[in-house]
């Protein structure tokens, strides 16, 4: 006959096994360390940008008034399309397209940010920089982005267009 432990003892392990767990609660984080090297082969290719690039600028909003932030502290230049991320306060992981910067105050292309979150300020990820100095020679590629509603924009790049243009063709952008 197999003997079955008692309710009680199995009671017990759970408990001195999980309730540490259930109470509280444990954060563990790193700095991110490494690279990711891209080796694309002819053909179509999936291509993912896994990082976020480092924060330029960490600060809390000292007033904010519809699209318009101001933080405290001094902001660096900004060299090319930046967003804010709110990562403390009401409203923590709202990202933010930066519009315009004057001084410490910041154009945003939405609301949402509040007075006394703490955000910081990073460049974007580009084509241009996701693929530095692409060199296409005679060919051209295009990169397609799926929006949410399942549309899509396209970006080209080629030899002919001198960087990445929009479908238009004519407007240059790495974004």
């Amino acid at each position: 006959m197999k003997k079955i432990p008692s309710k009680s003892l199995l009671a017990g392990l759970v408990a001195v096994g999980v309730l540490p767990f259930a109470f509280g609660q444990a954060s563990v984080t790193s700095t991110p360390v490494g690279y990711v090297k891209h080796t694309i082969p002819a053909g179509a290719s999936i291509v993912s940008a896994p990082f976020v690039n480092a924060t330029d600028f960490q600060g809390e909003v000292a007033d904010a008034n519809g699209t318009s932030i101001t933080v405290e502290g001094t902001l660096p230049a900004l060299n090319g399309p930046s967003y804010v991320e709110v990562v403390e306060g009401s409203m923590v992981g709202l990202i933010v397209d930066i519009t315009g910067v004057d001084g410490s105050t910041l154009e945003l292309a939405n609301s949402g940010v509040d007075q006394g979150n703490v955000v910081a300020v990073r460049a974007h990820t580009t084509l241009g920089t996701l693929f530095p100095g692409a060199d296409f020679g005679v060919f051209a590629d295009v990169v397609t982005l799926y929006r949410p509603d399942g549309s899509a924009s396209y970006t080209w790049a080629g030899e002919d267009f001198g960087g990445w243009v929009d479908d238009d063709f004519e407007s240059v952008s790495d974004t």
